[in-house]
């Protein structure tokens, strides 16, 4: 349809799509209708934009109102969390459960305030008042110097520790890798605080060795006594280490680092635990003083090529409950009627050690539970004196090098029961506990198929199975297995080196150490 001159045209379907597709200018009536249709849009769109803005102005208020909410609600919500009315001697055992333990301190920077007890200060105001009232929360302090990591406010740190302790347990390590400066600003602030001392864990160089002389006479709470020697090897004093002779509260001392001095001088008629190495003349001196109240001894001897003396009338240590030797010879010497738990290293080759065994459990007359082997087990040796000593229920194997994997093997194949019961090994075993260290390794399969094969046979009397391991980890169908046996009943614990108690449970087993 024709339109009167200068009157808008409408555009047919066809030609919006000519004038859309291509570059052809439009008459004079359609430019006035698609100005018209410009107006109109630019209009709505003017009014959708303005409506837009309304919403998001609405939105903004909307999400700041909901966030306001939002706060009040968690603060409300805060306010009835039930760890605010938890009772404080149940915070008191939540806070010491997150203590690290010495082996993680050991690992951790100096004062890392990003670990318990210094977190715990930073959680709420009653959180921080509770656990700065608590000494022992704060008693443990642990510098390792082998690290040249520098801690900024060290000293401070300390300080604060040390104010907010009371007894004060001392791990310091020494190290001649490191700068000695702050390794002496740090000893000589401890040293100051001596008198609280009730532990100490010291690893000795010469070069901090003078400062530690203010110390003298001061320990008289101190009760657990540790001294390594972390210098040089060629260093040697002839003269006494005697800073720990007077010591009224000392009654558990061990040392590596004797043979650094002439003797270490600590009061031995005090001790209820003691280890240590060096000459069985040393050991017997210490054993005659210590008698009346040992109750735990790990004795090394350092020179198994000298001569024993004729064994005399043997020492009476009328308390002791556990025993390490590294050489079965000293049970020769020592009588031990009240022994739950003995242990003995094992050698590659060792033949029957009965000679020494049974007579000393004859003339103790005691019938110790408990056996503990580190080193190279031997299948025939230990399955002989399982079934000459059938007192012993608990056994605990260590082995430490990767030559006794065979060993281990046979001694695994020997206690695994077979169809035919009767010929089972030391049926009456209620605990086996293995562990690997170094290189050595343990064939998890076939300490599973051992453990089940002793957990379902009628005869047996299995209770607790322990594998701790240092090298790979079990493989999933073995951890499967071990699952199966702990839901069946069985007490069955794996550990591996990551295991912040693991190296402590390594050192009870052989009766050393285990606070340091």
């Amino acid at each position: 349809m024709q339109n009167d001159k200068g009157s808008a045209s409408l555009p047919t379907p066809g030609r919006y799509h000519t004038l859309w597709t291509t570059n052809e200018a439009p008459q004079s009536s359609e430019i006035t209708f698609l100005k018209s249709v410009i107006s109109k849009a630019d209009a709505r769109l003017a009014w959708i934009d303005q409506e837009l803005s309304k919403l998001r102005d609405t939105v903004m208020q909307l999400e700041e109102e909901r966030a306001s909410l939002s706060d009040a609600l968690e603060r409300n919500k805060a306010v009835l969390a039930p760890h605010r009315r938890l009772p404080t001697e149940i915070l008191d055992e939540i806070f010491r459960w997150t203590l690290p333990s010495l082996e993680e301190q050991i690992r951790f920077e100096e004062f890392d305030i990003e670990e318990s007890p210094w977190i715990l200060t930073h959680v709420c105001v009653r959180w921080r008042a509770i656990s700065c009232s608590r000494p022992w929360l704060w008693s443990t302090i642990t510098l390792n110097h082998s690290s040249s990591t520098s801690i900024r406010d060290r000293l401070s740190l300390l300080r604060t520790q040390i104010d907010r302790s009371r007894h004060l347990k001392v791990h310091f390590y020494a190290s001649e890798e490191t700068d000695l400066v702050p390794q002496l600003e740090s000893l000589q602030l401890l040293v100051a605080h001596s008198s609280r001392w009730e532990e100490l864990s010291v690893g000795l160089t010469a070069g901090i060795l003078p400062y530690l002389d203010p110390i003298r006479g001061r320990l008289s709470v101190l009760k657990r006594l540790w001294i390594d020697w972390l210098g040089s090897d060629e260093v040697y004093y002839e003269d006494s280490l005697d800073l720990f002779h007077v010591a009224p509260s000392l009654v558990d001392f061990g040392t590596f680092s004797e043979d650094r001095f002439s003797s270490v001088a600590f009061p031995a008629h005090q001790l209820t635990r003691y280890q240590l190495e060096g000459s069985w003349e040393r050991h017997e001196a210490i054993l005659k003083l210590a008698a009346p109240q040992l109750v735990e001894a790990h004795i090394a001897i350092t020179d198994p090529d000298v001569p024993w003396p004729y064994p005399g009338e043997p020492i009476i240590l009328p308390r002791l409950l556990r025993l390490y030797v590294s050489d079965t010879e000293v049970l020769d010497y020592v009588e031990t009627p009240a022994l739950v738990g003995l242990a003995f290293d094992a050698y590659i080759g060792s033949t029957d050690v009965s000679p020494h065994l049974a007579p000393f459990f004859d003339r103790s007359r005691c019938r110790p539970s408990r056996l503990s082997l580190p080193g190279f087990p031997d299948a025939h040796v230990t399955s002989q004196m399982l079934q000459k000593f059938p007192f012993i229920t608990d056994l605990f194997l260590l082995i430490e090098e990767a030559d006794a994997q065979e060993g281990a093997d046979q001694l695994v194949s020997a206690l695994t029961v077979t169809d035919s019961e009767d010929n089972a090994v030391a049926p009456h075993l209620r605990s086996i506990c293995f562990a690997s260290q170094n290189d050595s390794f343990i064939d998890y399969t076939r300490f599973l198929a051992m453990i089940r094969s002793r957990w379902r046979a009628t005869r047996c009397t299995l209770e607790t199975a322990v594998l701790l391991t240092e090298g790979p980890s079990p493989d999933s169908e073995t951890l499967q297995g071990i699952d199966t046996l702990q839901q069946e009943g069985l007490d069955f614990t794996t550990m591996d080196k990551e295991d912040p108690y693991h190296h402590t449970i390594r050192k009870r087993w052989c009766y050393a150490t285990p606070w340091n």
